[in-house]
């Protein structure tokens, strides 16, 4: 009987470490080639709870993600540079605030973006396209 108990704990131990997938967290490499460009603005949509508004974009306005971790923007003539990293397939990170990935293809992204301002939560909606 003890004859086979360490083979089937060893069984058991291999099994288990082949079922964990230590990667499910990080992101596959065709989800950030697939952010990885420079992106039109379609719309920003900003909703506080008791109103939104939303910014269609022109077109001058841009979101570009590249490869060396920083996403470069000019949004209504406004300029601006941020760090990003993807978190997985599904969240992003850009500078401190956490973006949910609603919908990624080769010709349209849209991300969103929470954040607590007092009492309210403001929802930041950004819609891409190329």
């Amino acid at each position: 009987m003890k004859k086979l108990m360490v083979p089937a704990a060893m069984l058991a131990a291999v099994v288990m470490v082949v079922s964990c997938d230590k990667n499910n967290d990080k992101p596959a490499n065709n989800t950030l080639s697939k952010i990885q460009a420079k992106w039109n603005v379609t719309s920003i949509k900003l909703d506080a709870g008791e109103g939104d508004s939303t910014y269609t974009g022109v077109t001058a306005d841009y979101v570009d993600f590249r490869t060396d971790g920083k996403v470069y923007t000019n949004v209504a003539g406004e300029k601006d540079t941020s760090a990003y990293k993807l978190v997985n397939d599904t969240k992003m990170v850009v500078d401190s605030d956490t973006a949910v990935i609603k919908q990624l293809s080769s010709n349209q992204f849209v991300f969103e973006s929470k954040e607590a301002i007092l009492t309210d939560t403001l929802t930041t909606t950004f819609t891409l396209s190329k």
